[in-house]
């Protein structure tokens, strides 16, 4: 089917029309944080379809981006066959309960994985990161994943920001001090990722079902929710919902951050370096735990 988005394919019309309602949620948040002009593309649910295919079909429509994704059932299968491949010792049953366990905690994903399309689509056409600075873009990695987290449900935005409150009455050593996190390579690094992939499920599309667990899996998560809270800092201190799309914009135009800050942080109330946005960033964090939250002094 067609919309104003793009286009969207399915093996049913009714998982089509999930598809395009999907991206429209996603488009909408992306005018809303990151730009108006939003690239026309597609997305494909299919695990069976070759990356060779996809490409031939992007370059032959022109199409600024081509997410191929899989349904459900198709996710379900290959995290079926990435935990039995890297946890022999589970159950069947036991197996079940963390396939429906994963399904229900991660929700609908693919307006997060639109995000990350029309992030690259919108500010960074025609490149990719070099696997071993960035993750997806040659955005910062917090950067790149806070694009794709915003363009998530309301529900799940509401449940990460509960978790990263969570995750601050608890000490961690993957809760990083703001100057470090900015320049933070993304805790699936492309050594981490080639790793996990090779024990992971994969299919045709390229798609590659990855079960992180132990401490690549508790830095993955602190690192999603802390992109997210910083997100939400830069929003709410400057007043501004596009200001994420402001730095995207100056970075792609070759500005580096500390350059954008110079110039535009103080009239956004960031301030003109990283030292004066640490203690504004540090005052909003402090401001998130309640007292009762709070861990006991040491």
């Amino acid at each position: 089917m067609a919309t104003a988005e793009g286009w969207f394919y399915a093996a049913d019309d009714d998982s089509a029309r999930k598809a395009a309602g999907d991206a429209a949620t996603a488009v909408s948040a992306f005018q809303r944080h990151f730009s108006a002009e939003v690239p026309f593309g597609a997305v494909i649910l299919s695990a069976a379809l070759p990356r060779q295919a996809r490409d031939a079909f992007q370059s032959g429509h022109a199409l600024p981006w081509v997410r191929v994704w899989a349904s459900p059932a198709e996710k379900n299968t290959l995290l079926r066959e990435s935990l039995r491949r890297t946890q022999p010792e589970l159950s069947a049953a036991a197996v079940e309960q963390r396939v429906s366990r994963a399904s229900r905690s991660t929700g609908d994903v693919l307006p997060h994985e639109i995000g990350h399309s029309l992030y690259q689509a919108r500010f960074w056409p025609g490149q990719t990161a070099d696997g071993s600075l960035h993750y997806a873009t040659p955005a910062p990695d917090w950067l790149d994943e806070a694009a794709a987290i915003l363009m998530e449900p309301p529900s799940m935005l509401a449940e990460r920001r509960r978790q990263y409150r969570a995750l601050l009455g608890t000490p961690s050593p993957h809760v990083q001090d703001l100057p470090r996190f900015l320049q933070a390579p993304h805790p699936v690094d492309a050594a981490r990722r080639a790793a996990l992939s090779g024990s992971g499920s994969s299919s045709a599309s390229g798609l590659t079902v990855m079960t992180a667990r132990g401490d690549t899996g508790a830095a993955l998560a602190a690192f999603y929710l802390q992109s997210l809270a910083l997100a939400d800092f830069l929003i709410e201190r400057s007043g501004r919902q596009d200001v994420l799309g402001q730095i995207s914009l100056a970075l792609a135009n070759g500005q580096s951050f500390d350059d954008w800050l110079a110039q535009s942080g103080p009239p956004l109330q960031l301030g003109s370096d990283v030292a004066t946005l640490t203690q504004h960033w540090q005052a909003w964090v402090n401001a998130l735990t309640l007292p009762t939250e709070q861990a006991p002094a040491q």
